[in-house]
């Protein structure tokens, strides 16, 4: 049982390791045969005894020495601490052999030993197994167990050294005749060779296990491009070879962030995200030149190393190439989906100066720089730059600053109803009272407030306060007494804060209901986490509270999506009203279009960055039911905002307010 439970756990064991196994067994059978010709075959042979009582002598110690082999063997191989069971097990095979081999070399007249003596080593081989059967932890004989891929090193070591050490010393032993010396000199010879074959195979094993693992350190899995370990060892290998081949060559390093990726990999689920991934390694390294290098420097960012680069023109060429490559469609679950990059561009000199860290961080900077204006741009790492980064750090730690310092405040754009000529809603927009740079609007910090979570305290304070302003607002005036309040909400509130919890909180304590509040998002806000929707959205709603989608038409609109989001009013995006005029044009038609959905989806609609009449007058003619813009008003504090109603109650097409 334990003969067969050896030769199955051997074979459990990866192929190298049975390959291992096997030399090893032929060491220790060889051992074992040369141990048995010595002491018994050929002993026996010299006093005319049969060869049949010599098989029976021999065999006995010989299977002793094989089991003790093989229960070491599967102790090496199992991966688990040994137990009691393990240790008394072994003691119970080396009992045996023990017994065995002195029976034997009282055969053959080698020791003369008492009964006594003689059997103590079955006694102890008999107490050990007793033992080993009561024992608690024999059940693990009979359980699974992983078989290691790295057996125990040093006790195999061990077997191999005795194996190869103990031929040598049977040699010295003395022998009696000619024959004997060959025949022991030949298996010697045979295990010398397993051993040094055993050798060369283990070492040639580690040599390969070192290059898997360097493999492993210095590339990406999914991919197969190297990784940012990788990436600093292939600069270094540049820096060596231009100090002593091409002083003064020119590299340029294209730092890529995919577009959108995030909403690309929720849609399509991990599988197809890492499709993606792939799909854009391949290009990238069929876009990049024989002597360029690609590397994948985790998520949705990789990097391209281009040598021999003449100027920044040369360097555009390149990145132009990487984004037409990458703006190709890919096909994804049966499904086609186009995508698409910023590329951030760094130049530079080798020399030994060179600062592998400094390089990354400029291209990377370069890159935000380009992601900043639009998707599949382009931007090459200049001072400015830098410093616009430094300035913008700065900023970032005013900002924590600027709630508890009192520093923002709140102003109020009118929404203006078309049928009724009057102010049904007013925007809450914050500005930033910036000690050293003036008044900042939102797109001068909202996106940092999100990037760094000062967000959550931003957003809490234009909820509260407005909501406070919006009492004050409709107890002003009789005009304004049923005026609604739209606030603007980042993705980042929904994820990070209980926006509904906060504004029921706001309402409650400012005794409004729920109606007389719409919340605005963007719609590209919204597409990117579309949990929102059925999450805080709802709960809003089901109080009463309105949604507007905020910059319709400007993202990936989906309208399979639009008819199952809990939206309530769309909000043109001024670019369309911006082309509106006196010729019918593209414009008049998407907007045309915008309004019919938004009808047949019985939703409101609002038209923003109204400034002249002539737009005023063709979107009232497309059926726009309600304006915003400087054509009524610009954005103002809450004091104008009732002097505004108290100078002119009444708007109209013929441009601006009426008495």
């Amino acid at each position: 049982m334990i003969v067969l439970s050896g030769i199955l756990k051997i074979q459990e064991g990866p192929k190298a390791n049975r390959n291992g196994a096997i030399i090893e067994t032929l060491m220790t059978g060889v051992l074992i045969f040369g141990i048995a010709w010595a002491f018994v075959i050929s002993p026996l042979a010299d006093q005319n005894i049969s060869l049949r009582v010599i098989i029976v002598l021999a065999i006995y110690p010989t299977l002793s020495a094989v089991l003790v082999s093989l229960t070491v063997r599967i102790e090496l191989l199992l991966q688990r601490r040994l137990t009691t069971t393990d240790v008394l097990l072994l003691l119970t095979m080396c009992s045996m052999f023990i017994g065995d081999a002195l029976y034997l070399l009282d055969e053959v007249h080698r020791i003369n030993l008492s009964f006594g003596l003689m059997n103590l080593p079955y006694s102890v081989s008999l107490l050990t197994f007793i033992l080993m059967t009561v024992d608690p932890t024999v059940h693990t004989l009979t359980e699974p167990s992983f078989v290691s891929r790295n057996p125990r090193l040093i006790p195999r070591l061990v077997i191999i050294g005795v194996s190869f050490l103990a031929m040598p010393i049977l040699l010295i032993a003395p022998n009696e005749t000619t024959f004997n010396r060959d025949i022991l000199g030949g298996l010697a010879f045979v295990v010398a060779l397993l051993a040094l074959f055993r050798l060369s195979s283990a070492l040639g094993k580690s040599d390969d296990a070192q290059r898997r693992l360097h493999y492993q350190s210095t590339h990406d899995y999914l991919t197969g491009l190297g990784n940012r370990k990788y990436l600093d060892e292939y600069i270094s290998v540049l820096v060596d070879e231009a100090s002593c081949h091409h002083p003064g060559i020119k590299i340029a390093i294209f730092f890529i962030d995919l577009d959108r990726f995030k909403m690309l990999n929720d849609t399509l689920g991990h599988s197809g995200g890492d499709a993606v991934l792939r799909e854009v390694a391949q290009r990238l390294e069929a876009s990049s030149s024989p002597s360029g290098a690609v590397f994948r420097m985790g998520g949705d960012e990789f990097v391209v190393i281009e040598k021999d680069i003449a100027d920044a023109a040369d360097a555009m060429t390149i990145a132009a190439s990487i984004t037409e490559a990458l703006g190709r469609t890919i096909n994804v679950h049966q499904s086609v989906y186009r995508i698409s990059a910023a590329v951030g561009i760094e130049i530079a000199t080798i020399d030994s100066t060179l600062d592998v860290q400094t390089l990354i961080e400029n291209a990377d900077l370069a890159m935000y720089e380009a992601k900043a204006s639009s998707p599949s741009s382009i931007a090459v790492f200049t001072d400015s730059i830098r410093k616009s980064v430094e300035a913008h750090a700065d900023l970032e730690v005013d900002l924590h600053n600027a709630v508890r310092q009192g520093e923002l405040f709140l102003v109020y754009h009118p929404i203006v109803e078309m049928s009724s000529q009057t102010i049904v809603a007013v925007e809450a927009l914050v500005r930033w009272r910036h000690p050293k740079h003036g008044v900042l609007a939102p797109d001068q910090f909202i996106k940092l407030a999100e990037q760094t979570g000062a967000i959550l305290d931003i957003g809490r304070w234009v909820l509260f306060n407005a909501v406070k302003d919006l009492v004050t607002i409709r107890a002003s005036r009789p005009a304004l007494a049923h005026v609604r309040l739209n606030v603007n909400l980042s993705v980042e509130q929904f994820r990070r804060d209980r926006i509904d919890i906060l504004l029921v909180a706001a309402l409650r304590e400012s005794c409004l209901d729920g109606e007389a509040v719409c919340v605005e998002i963007t719609e590209s806000s919204l597409m990117s986490d579309l949990t929102i929707a059925d999450g805080q959205l709802q709960k809003l709603r089901s109080r009463g509270v309105r949604v507007a989608l905020d910059d319709f038409g400007t993202e990936y609109s989906s309208l399979a999506y639009l008819r199952t989001l809990p939206v309530d009013l769309l909000k043109i995006d001024r670019s369309f009203v911006e082309a509106l005029g006196g010729t019918v044009s593209v414009s008049d038609t998407l907007v045309m279009a915008i309004i019919a959905i938004a009808k047949g989806l019985n939703m409101d609609i609002i038209a923003e960055g109204v400034e002249n009449i002539e737009q005023a007058r063709r979107l009232a003619e497309l059926g726009c039911e309600y304006m915003q813009g400087y054509l009524y008003s610009k954005p103002v504090p809450l004091e104008e905002l009732v002097r505004l109603v108290d100078k002119r109650s009444v708007f109209n097409l013929s441009g601006g307010l009426s008495a």
